[in-house]
């Protein structure tokens, strides 16, 4: 991220502060606002529409979801899924943050050659390091609990997930920022375990009826060979099968 290691760790110890300051001083008006919602608002209580319309933490009819009512921050890292995984509050925050609008500027962030190419610091590098520790915790955690089970056959139960991308069926290619996958998109992606898997975030998500599953930065996608046509509703979509890996 083009940052001093040793400044990130310092800045990463001050938690919500240091999220707090760095969207202050590098956002744009909408993460500013995501942020302020994400961190000091009531689920649903916002006036504000995203993604054709839609509320966060609202229905499809801007009302607000019976699982998220009432809820602030502390209630989502009360979660089961975020105790187990032992997140820390910060770990949270940055997570329910991207899954507003501001994944925008996270996302193009880490995915712009030329900042790398000038050294430039990313944006939100303390909001990146702890998006990464979060979903790595998550992960184990998922692996953990089928451990603790003794259900060793639903860990290597293959899943797939699908995202829109280009240029995915000849070559391949690496995702450098967090990689949002849904049921409803372009590439299928068969995972094979929970530590190449991404964990499922919707227990925080400001949208959670996408069911999002989030890999970290840096996940690799390795075309298989197989590609299928899928017809949904008039649109006709090739899907091509990957397999993610780190």
């Amino acid at each position: 991220m083009c940052v001093n290691g040793a400044d990130l760790a310092a800045k990463r110890s001050q938690g919500l502060a240091a999220i707090r300051a760095e969207v202050a001083a590098n956002g744009t008006v909408v993460d500013k606002e995501c942020l302020e919602y994400v961190l000091d608002k009531v689920a649903g209580e916002s006036g504000e529409s995203f993604q054709g319309g839609l509320m966060r933490d609202c229905d499809a009819n801007g009302n607000v979801l019976p699982s998220r009512r009432g809820k602030r921050l502390a209630d989502f890292l009360a979660d089961p899924s975020a105790q187990t995984a032992k997140l820390e509050e910060a770990h949270v925050a940055a997570l329910r943050f991207y899954t507003t609008a501001a994944f925008q500027t996270i996302n193009n962030g880490l995915r712009d050659q030329g900042r790398y190419e000038a050294k430039r610091p990313h944006p939100f590098p303390v909001t990146v390091k702890l998006i990464q520790e979060a979903l790595l915790k998550l992960r184990a955690n998922d692996a953990s609990i089928v451990e603790v089970d003794d259900e060793s056959e639903q860990a290597n139960t293959e899943m797939t997930f699908y995202r829109g991308m280009k240029d995915m069926k000849a070559k391949g290619g690496t995702e450098l920022a967090p990689m949002s996958t849904t049921s409803s998109l372009k590439v299928a992606m068969q995972t094979k375990n929970f530590m190449v898997r991404g964990p499922d975030i919707s227990f925080l998500s400001a949208f959670p009826a996408e069911e999002e599953f989030l890999f970290p930065p840096l996940t690799y996608l390795e075309p298989t060979g197989n590609v299928q046509k899928l017809r949904v509703d008039d649109a006709m979509f090739t899907v091509v099968d990957v397999r993610p890996q780190q």
